[in-house]
C-alpha cells in the first residue's frame, strides 16, 4: 500500500472509532473459573478484556490468603510481584475507562501506597494518573476494603495497573468492577470507514493517473 492509502485508511479506522455509539460494561472478574484457591495467572478473560501480566491472582477467597485479603463479597484482580497487569479489549478495538474499584490486597502484609495507571492511547500518546490508597483494610464485614476511583478517559487501546509503595515489599492492590465503554459500530459509521476506503482508493487513482 502507498503511504497515502495507509494514512486515509488509518483516519477512518480510527474517525469511526471515535464516533462509534458507546455501551457501558463493568468488568467483575466473576465469571472467570478460578480452578484452586486465589490461583496465580498470567492472563484471564473477563467481561470482554484480556488481562495479562507475569504474575498475578484472581481472588475468589480471601480468608485463605497467608494473612488474609481484602474483600468486597466477590471475586477481584490482586497483584504481588510487582509487576503490574495491563487490560486490552478482546479482538481490539477503543474503550473508555470510567471509574474502578481498588484497595490494597494483604490484611497482614505491607501492601502499595498508590496505585498508579498507565492509559495508552488511539494514536500512540500516553496519560497516567496516581491514585492513592486510604489504608483502611480489614477484611469480609466491617469498613469498606474498596475506594472508587472516577478516572474518564476515552480513546484507550490498552490500560495498565502498577502497585507504588515504600519499597521493593510494598506494592500489593486489588482493583475489581472496572466500569468500561466500548465503541459499538453503527451503519453510519460503516459508512464512514467505506467512504474513507474508497477516498484512498480514489487518491490513489489521481496519483496514478497524473503520472
Amino acid at each position: 500500500m502507498k503511504p497515502s492509502y495507509l494514512k486515509a485508511f488509518a483516519v477512518a479506522v480510527g474517525l469511526s472509532a471515535m464516533i462509534a455509539p458507546a455501551q457501558a460494561a463493568t468488568i467483575t472478574f466473576d465469571d472467570i473459573v478460578v480452578g484452586s484457591p486465589n490461583n496465580i495467572q498470567t492472563g484471564v478473560v473477563s467481561g470482554g478484556f484480556n488481562f495479562t501480566g507475569p504474575h498475578f491472582h484472581i481472588i475468589d477467597s480471601p480468608t485463605t490468603c497467608s494473612t488474609g485479603c481484602v474483600s468486597d463479597g466477590t471475586q477481584y484482580m490482586g497483584e504481588d510481584a510487582g509487576n503490574g497487569v495491563t487490560m486490552t479489549p478482546v479482538g481490539g478495538g477503543l474503550f473508555s475507562l470510567t471509574s474502578f474499584e481498588g484497595a490494597e490486597l494483604f490484611l497482614g502484609l505491607s501492601n502499595a501506597s498508590t496505585i498508579r495507571i498507565y492509559g495508552h492511547l488511539f494514536g500512540g500518546s500516553n496519560v497516567f494518573a496516581d491514585l492513592f490508597l486510604d489504608g483502611l483494610k480489614d477484611g469480609a464485614g466491617g469498613i469498606p476494603d474498596f475506594q472508587t476511583f472516577g478516572i474518564g478517559w476515552t480513546n484507550l487501546t490498552s490500560v495498565d495497573f502498577v502497585g507504588l509503595g515504600v519499597d521493593a515489599n510494598a506494592i500489593s492492590f486489588s482493583v475489581d468492577n472496572i466500569v468500561v465503554n466500548t465503541a459499538v459500530p453503527e451503519p453510519f459509521t460503516l459508512w464512514l470507514f467505506g467512504a474513507g476506503l474508497a477516498g484512498a482508493v480514489a487518491m490513489r487513482r489521481r496519483k496514478a493517473a497524473s503520472a
